[in-house]
């Protein structure tokens, strides 16, 4: 369930004592065709309502990739939403291609070290390997 899963990484984020004082940055792509079909209203209205009201988070930015004409029609949507905090924090890179995404967030002081593999940096970080030591030290 991925309002669930959501929750999950809020909480195990807000177990860092510098989380709760520094805030998430949250980084969102999307490589892969979308369409309109994929795309849930609802789920979408949970999540926000979720991260937004219901958890205790400082939300510092929310940078969001994509490069479909279909997201182009549901980001006016989603940062109806989040209200006009979040929305003020949200930026969206439209028609962003994998390659461009490194210099961007790096001239906003992410540099390529500190971002994973899938994204194009040189982190080495593996979110199955992360779960797994998670459920071994019971959390």
């Amino acid at each position: 369930n991925l309002v669930r899963w959501v929750w999950y990484l809020a909480e195990a984020a807000l177990e860092d004592e510098s989380t709760q004082l520094n805030g998430i940055l949250v980084i969102g792509f999307d490589d892969g065709p979308f369409s309109f079909s994929q795309f849930d209203r609802k789920l979408e209205s949970k999540i926000m309502h979720l991260g937004v009201e219901c958890m205790p988070v400082r939300w510092i930015a929310v940078h969001h990739f994509f490069d479909s004409k279909v997201h182009e029609m549901i980001v006016p949507f989603i940062l109806f939403m989040v209200g006009k905090t979040l929305r003020s924090r949200f930026i969206i890179y439209p028609g962003s291609k994998r390659h461009t995404r490194l210099d961007k967030l790096e001239q906003v002081g992410m540099p390529r070290d500190i971002l994973p593999k899938v994204m194009g940096g040189d982190d080495e970080f593996d979110v199955c390997e992360w779960m797994e030591e998670r459920k071994a030290a019971g959390k």
